[in-house]
């Protein structure tokens, strides 16, 4: 299993977490609860996964740990949900130059 993609996997819904990673509840942080994750099949670029949850499961922080100790984290404030965003903040047109990469198989 190419656990790069593991989070992208789950996220688009091809994959259970509990089917990439070994789960363990950790205990509670900054009034969140808290997991580990450890991919069944570690890579270098990921080793260990923290996530910190609200109680109704929404994802308000992930820290990735890489083979060599770096850390990556990301942390998400202001969460809306059901917010109207107008389509026109969907268009992207790349600069003039820009080389683009088919990702797609990422999702898969």
């Amino acid at each position: 299993m190419d656990d790069k993609n593991a989070f992208l996997r789950v996220r688009f819904g091809r994959s259970a977490l509990a089917d990439s990673f070994e789960i363990s509840v950790q205990p509670a942080e900054d009034g969140f609860a808290r997991l580990l994750l450890e991919p069944y099949e570690p890579s270098m670029s990921l080793m260990q996964a923290t996530i910190w949850l609200e109680d109704n499961g929404t994802i308000r922080r992930i820290l990735i740990r890489d083979f060599y100790g770096n850390r990556n984290q990301v942390q998400l404030n202001d969460i809306r949900f059901n917010v109207s965003v107008p389509e026109a903040d969907f268009a992207f047109k790349p600069p003039v130059g820009t080389q683009i990469e088919d990702q797609t198989l990422l999702a898969e």
